[in-house]
């Protein structure tokens, strides 16, 4: 087990202390992990802060008092960002599920054959009638 980095905020050291244990990582793999926990920290974060009753977006007024513009907050933008690295880094790691359903996940033994696909076995299927 290995210890993340100090300069990891907290929510990014306990992300870390929650899934470094069940991944086999190795050292050229930290920094990607320490950029996936990071990246939990600012989306939890900017999703706190939003759910805290600050809503998503803030009206601009003229001096009037009238509605010039609705604008959506940065910390949206913060949190949109932040989720779309976790899932780009946690694909990486095999922390979702469509990454450990993919077939570049399943390692294929050694032994094993790659299996037929329809028009391999139609093919086999014809040759063998034309044959006889």
């Amino acid at each position: 087990m290995s210890n993340p980095p100090d300069w990891l905020e907290q929510y990014a050291k306990d992300e870390w202390a929650r899934l470094e244990p069940d991944l086999a990582l190795t050292a050229v793999d930290l920094t990607a992990f320490a950029a996936y926990c990071q990246s939990y920290a600012r989306w939890r974060a900017a999703e706190e802060w939003l759910s805290d009753g600050h809503g998503s977006t803030v009206v601009l007024r003229d001096k009037d008092g009238k509605v010039k513009t609705v604008a959506r907050l940065p910390q949206v933008q913060i949190a949109k960002d932040a989720l779309a690295d976790m899932f780009r880094y946690g694909n990486a790691f095999g922390l979702t599920p469509a990454s450990r359903l993919s077939p570049a996940s399943k390692v294929q033994k050694p032994l094993e054959k790659p299996r037929q696909t329809d028009s391999e076995r139609m093919a086999k299927v014809i040759a063998i009638a034309e044959s006889a």
